[in-house]
């Protein structure tokens, strides 16, 4: 008869009765902090997926504002309409992006956002431009 606390011999290992009889239950409980690791690990890639989006829609709102600066000095009115409706989607993007990115925030308990309009500003919304507005401009300068 082995007595809990001593040494018990077998082919396999040497381990303690006591051992041997909380092992199922450690075994689930390294199970679950395995399973808890990889849903935070999950969490985070998905907050970082989020943000790196939005980061995306950031440079692309940048590099379409300067497109339409430069169709502007340029005189192709067309184009620069037509990057401006891009621009405004991209926008919109952005602004979606951004409100997924809180509520994935809330879902895994964050409920103080710090303020995300410093940490991504999404610039405002362009208007069109008309043949009108253009001749006001030179006209005012």
């Amino acid at each position: 008869m082995v007595r809990p606390g001593t040494f018990c011999y077998n082919s396999n290992s040497m381990e303690t009765e006591d051992f041997k009889r909380s092992r199922p239950f450690e075994l689930r409980l390294i199970a679950h902090s395995e399973t808890e690791a990889e849903i935070v690990e999950e969490q985070a890639q998905a907050l970082s997926r989020v943000s790196k989006r939005i980061e995306q829609y950031l440079n692309e709102l940048g590099r379409l504002n300067s497109e339409i600066e430069r169709s502007l000095r340029e005189g192709d009115l067309k184009r620069a309409n037509a990057l401006i409706e891009r621009f405004n989607e991209t926008r919109q993007l952005a602004h979606k992006y951004l409100y997924f990115l809180v509520v994935q925030r809330e879902a895994i308990g964050f409920r103080i956002h710090p303020d995300m309009s410093r940490i991504f500003p999404i610039p405002p919304r362009k208007k069109r431009i008309d043949e009108a507005q253009i001749q006001q401009d030179h006209h005012s300068q």
